[in-house]
This record gives structure tokens, sequence and C-alpha cells, in this order.
């Protein structure tokens, strides 16, 4: 009977080491797998990142354009309310100098001269 249970043990032995190797095997495939799994979620994340960095990107782009287009309407603004400023300035001194009123159209040539000279570089 001795002889029955070495063969029991012998093979109750063989039989755990098979159980032992298919958990490790199972286990190698687990780690390949999670493994996997992070690599795969990393790239999502970079890509994500990615993604909002250029829609950042282009919302600063956006606003600067914006900005610049309203800088370009406020400045072309202040320029016309200059020139009408010059333009009254001109009129309300050429009047006292000549001492009459002018008619529109040397009242508008007058203007014209006067802007024109203002915006020289001279």
């Amino acid at each position: 009977m001795t002889g029955l249970y070495l063969a029991e043990a012998g093979l109750l032995d063989l039989s755990l080491s098979f159980v032992v190797e298919v958990a490790e095997e199972r286990l190698r495939e687990a780690r390949g797998q999670a493994a996997e799994i992070i690599e795969g979620a990393n790239r999502s994340a970079e890509q994500r990142r990615a993604d909002l960095v250029a829609r950042a990107e282009e919302e600063a782009h956006r606003i600067v354009e914006q900005a610049r287009r309203e800088i370009d309407v406020e400045r072309q603004k202040a320029i016309d309310s200059v020139r009408g400023e010059v333009a009254d300035l001109v009129v309300a001194a050429t009047e006292k100098v000549v001492g009459e009123t002018l008619d529109d159209q040397r009242h508008r040539r007058l203007i014209e001269e006067a802007i024109a000279q203002v915006g020289s570089p001279n």
C-alpha cells in the first residue's frame, strides 16, 4: 500500500506542478493585458492632452485676432474723430481770420487741405 501512496503522492505532485504552471501562465497573460490596457490609456490620455492644447491654442489665436480687429475699429474711430475735430477747428480759425462764413464748397476744400496737411509726415 505504501507504493500506492507513493504513486498517489507523485501524481499529486505532478498535478500540483501543472496547476502552478497554468496559474503562472495566466498571471503572465493578465500582466500582459494589464500592460496593454495601461499603454492604451496612456496613449489615449496623451491624445486628449494634445487635443486640449490644440483647442486652447486655436481659442487663444481667435481671441487675439478678435482683439486686433477691435483695436483697428477703435483706432479708425479715433482717427475719424480727430479729423472731425481738426476740421471744426480749421473752419472756426478760418472764419475768424477771414471774418466771414464759408460756403459749403470752400468749407470742404479747406477741410480737405487741413486734413491732408495734418496727415502728411512733414
